[in-house]
């Protein structure tokens, strides 16, 4: 018996409709920044977070950190709203994990001023996807 070839042979679950629908949130605000004329070099900046995290980063599930003064007016279009940036002092943190570890990183391997984005952070890596698009077709 011949499949119809317009039936797929496979679901989408809860997770990955709520995870699709946060990315497109993402990307039509990315493009609603964009929209706005940013500076180009916030942009780039934005677009490096799809270029790191959009299969995962090297491990599949990495997360890294960014210096947020480098994108003043992306941090302030995302401004009280649910996906607003928590930034946090970069030097002190990496002390702390040093602490906590037992290990001995560079106290200046994260910016001073920081902020991070995980792997599975649907919203930002749709936002980034916006920013990389706009970066290739510039």
């Amino acid at each position: 018996m011949r499949q119809d070839s317009m039936t797929p042979e496979w679901e989408i679950d809860e997770f990955v409709k709520t995870w699709l629908l946060q990315h497109a949130d993402g990307f039509r605000a990315g493009t609603m920044w964009l929209a706005t004329g940013p500076l180009k070099t916030e942009v780039y900046e934005i677009a490096k977070i799809h270029r790191d995290l959009h299969d995962g980063g090297f491990s599949g599930t990495d997360s890294c950190v960014y210096d947020a003064t480098l994108v003043p007016g992306f941090l302030d279009y995302l401004k009280d709203s649910p996906n607003e940036r928590e930034i946090y002092d970069g030097v002190e943190e990496m002390a702390d994990i040093n602490k906590r570890q037992g290990t001995n990183y560079a106290l200046n391997s994260w910016p001073k001023e920081a902020y991070g984005v995980g792997f599975d952070d649907a919203f930002m890596l749709g936002f980034a996807n916006a920013c990389y698009v706009a970066v290739k077709f510039r």
